[in-house]
């Protein structure tokens, strides 16, 4: 999804075409909308990433990270966060594997 939000920031700043311009916005919002209900923390670090990178190849170096490093660190505030449910006596937990214990 995240390669596909590539496609469509590219379509929406770079083509001509009003068309195409006005299909990738809801594009772009339905994707972040999938990978914020997917709660995944390795979509978001690579939504930011994405962001930055399009922002650094699109504006150069300086000016990218000016514009999408503010938009990276909004995602990551923003983020759905499943650091809350995480026990320790949770199987997928380190302490839990590690422990010896068995189920």
């Amino acid at each position: 999804m995240v390669f596909a939000i590539g496609i469509c920031l590219g379509f929406l700043f770079r083509l001509p075409s009003p068309v195409a311009k006005i299909l990738s916005v809801p594009c772009i919002a339905s994707f972040c909308y999938a990978i914020w209900l997917a709660n995944s923390r390795g979509g978001i670090l690579a939504l930011g990433a994405t962001t930055v990178f399009f922002f650094v190849m699109r504006a150069g170096k300086i000016k990218g990270l000016l514009y999408g490093a503010p938009l990276a660190m909004a995602a990551l505030v923003f983020a759905p966060s499943r650091a809350g449910t995480i026990a320790a006596d949770d199987e997928s937990h380190r302490a839990g594997c590690c422990s010896g214990k068995t189920a």
